[in-house]
């Protein structure tokens, strides 16, 4: 089957999928209830990953590719899946997570044979930064981090299956371009997948909420697809793009993880603790709402994909976007530091209980409805707190 059609398969099935499942999911608790630092009001069933996974799966067994090399990857998929179920129906510890976590990184490195073997030539032009023997256990801390970075992102309507989107996006047209027609094959019918799952996930005008949440499966997964896919496209001969365009793609998420770890840290707390510390807790306080928060995460989100595209497309001085991604980071870091001290973002005062936040964003809406706004807020079915 032409990969066009595979992948419109693909978001079919992905959106009767969750459809399917949210039912079965009401009936054995796969649900993420209400709770006070939550903002739904009713429980949601937490089923995104086993439907983007059931939907990726059969639209690549579809494909007119060879899917011998991509057996680890599904089979990874699978164990992710299957402990991020668990995890959403009795709440593993995170030791638990993590050691799941790093059991896929090293099938990814020993079956899969997905290993960053360098860094490309962020140190000198034309010369590789090659990691040896340290290249096995980088790859395995790099996907970790990946999956991490997108499970905490997990906290918003589209947020974490936005990000994923954006990223395999970008990487879908690097592969084109490379000419690396299974790769973009396999990319497409897992966009298509991620695509269903945000049908009924997104606050789409007149939905009071998401009708599916990712749970700890979904994110985990959707971590993984975009780790595997950064890795085996920045590495080899025929390589579509260097590593550090791969950071780019992922840069909200990343800068959002290592500066709620670090911070968490400092102030004695666990780094897989939750809390109203994400930047989009930030945007939702400073009285934005859902959408125009995820509004402002995907514009950034897009801007990092576009730098890691222009650097792969346009052949740059791998240099330069390395050390603008260090700086990035730290005026992210700045941003959100500057915001908690002052209690402000941008001149606008924050409201630490959100529930009023949005409730007070709810209202500025509707008055902007009644001038001639278009922007209506939806109710406030989502939850915003809990991280991994």
């Amino acid at each position: 089957m032409p990969a066009s059609a595979s992948a419109l398969l693909t978001f079919v099935l992905s959106l009767a999928l969750m459809r399917v499942l949210a039912r079965v999911a009401r009936r054995i608790g796969l649900t993420d209830d209400p709770r006070a630092s939550k903002l739904h009001v009713r429980p949601v069933p937490l089923v995104g990953g086993l439907g983007i996974l059931g939907a990726m799966t059969f639209g690549a067994l579809t494909l007119e590719v060879g899917l011998t090399e991509y057996r680890p990857l599904f089979a990874c998929a699978s164990v992710i899946v299957l402990v991020g179920v668990l995890d959403d129906l009795r709440e593993l510890t995170s030791r638990a997570r993590f050691a799941a976590q790093i059991l896929v990184g090293a099938m990814m490195t020993s079956w899969g044979a997905v290993v960053l073997w360098d860094l490309g030539a962020i140190g000198s032009p034309g010369v590789d930064l090659e990691l040896g023997r340290f290249a096995i256990p980088f790859t395995v801390f790099a996907a970790v981090g990946v999956i991490n970075a997108l499970n905490m992102a997990d906290g918003l309507d589209g947020l974490a299956g936005g990000h994923a989107l954006v990223a395999l996006l970008a990487m879908l047209g690097l592969a084109v371009l490379a000419g690396r027609a299974a790769d973009a094959a396999v990319l497409g019918v897992s966009v298509a997948a991620v695509l269903g799952f945000l049908a009924v996930n997104l606050r789409w005008p007149g939905c009071d909420g998401a009708r599916v949440y990712l749970g700890d499966a979904g994110s985990m997964l959707l971590g993984l697809v975009v780790a595997w896919f950064a890795v085996s496209l920045s590495q080899g001969d025929a390589r579509a793009m260097p590593p550090v365009s791969g950071l780019w793609v992922v840069a909200v998420p990343l800068f959002d993880a290592v500066w709620l770890i670090g911070l968490r840290l400092a102030v004695g707390r666990s780094p897989t603790s939750g809390g109203l510390d994400h930047l989009h807790h930030v945007l939702l306080m400073a009285g934005l709402g859902v959408n125009r928060a995820l509004a402002v995460m995907l514009a950034l989100a897009v801007a990092g994909a576009a730098v890691g595209l222009a650097t792969a497309v346009l052949g740059l001085d791998q240099r330069w976007p390395f050390w603008g991604f260090v700086a990035a980071f730290v005026g992210y870091c700045a941003v959100l530091g500057r915001a908690w001290r002052t209690q402000r973002l941008l001149g606008r005062p924050l409201d630490r209980r959100l529930r009023r936040a949005e409730r007070r964003s709810g209202r500025e809406r509707r008055a902007g409805a009644r001038d001639g706004a278009t922007d209506r807020r939806s109710g406030s079915d989502r939850r915003t707190a809990r991280s991994p």
